[in-house]
C-alpha cells in the first residue's frame, strides 16, 4: 500500500462506508476539542522521558505529541510520513480512537506515533 500524502488520498483508502461515517462523527468532535487543549495545555505524559511497552516491544515515551511538535496531533499538517502513517491507522482502525491522546515514542531508533491507550507501563 503506498502512503497517501494528503487527505483526499487518505479517504480514497476509506472506502468501507461505516469506516468513513465513524471517522467523520469523530472528526466533527474531536477538532474543537484539539482547540480546548490548545488554548488550556496539558501536563506532560506521566511515562514522558521513560520506557514502556506496545505490542510487547519495548519503546521509549518521548511526551504527547503536542509536547514535541507545538501543536495537538488533529490540528497538525500532515505532511511528515509518520504522522500520515498513524492518521491512517486512526482512519482505519476502530481500536485506534480519533482523538488527541497520540503520544511521540521511539523504538529502535526510529520515531513513531502511539495512541495512549496502546503503551503499557514496564
Amino acid at each position: 500500500m503506498e502512503i497517501p500524502s494528503n487527505l483526499e488520498e487518505m479517504e480514497k483508502l476509506i472506502q468501507d462506508e461505516e469506516k468513513r461515517r465513524r471517522f467523520s462523527r469523530q472528526m466533527i468532535i474531536a477538532v474543537p476539542a484539539s482547540l480546548e487543549l490548545m488554548s488550556k495545555g496539558r501536563a506532560s505524559h506521566p511515562l514522558a522521558g521513560k520506557p514502556a511497552k506496545a505490542n510487547g516491544e519495548l519503546i521509549y515515551v518521548e511526551d504527547w505529541f503536542e509536547k514535541v511538535f507545538g501543536m495537538p496531533y488533529l490540528l497538525h499538517e500532515l505532511n511528515r510520513p509518520p504522522l500520515i502513517i498513524y492518521f491512517c491507522r486512526m482512519a482505519l482502525d476502530r481500536s485506534v480512537p480519533v482523538d488527541n491522546d497520540v503520544v511521540y515514542v521511539t523504538c529502535h531508533g526510529s520515531g513513531g506515533l502511539l495512541h495512549n491507550s496502546e503503551i503499557e507501563r514496564c
